[in-house]
């Protein structure tokens, strides 16, 4: 299987007061929790063709467990 990035700009983490948030933020399609973010300084916008400002983005996922 290759190494592809399906899920690259799904997951989404907040951020408030200036400080990152380890939100579990939960991707709808996918079902999968996320439990680490990282930032992304130079990270393309899909829709934009210019450079946005810092956006966090999911590092690490697991997958959700049924409760």
């Amino acid at each position: 299987m290759p190494h592809h990035l399906n899920t690259r700009l799904k997951l989404y983490c907040s951020i408030t007061k200036s400080r990152l948030m380890f939100r579990r933020l939960i991707n709808t399609t996918t079902e999968e929790t996320c439990i680490f973010c990282t930032v992304y300084t130079n990270l393309k916008e899909v829709n934009n063709n210019r450079p946005s400002q810092n956006k966090f983005i999911c590092s690490r996922f697991v997958y959700a467990q049924e409760q």
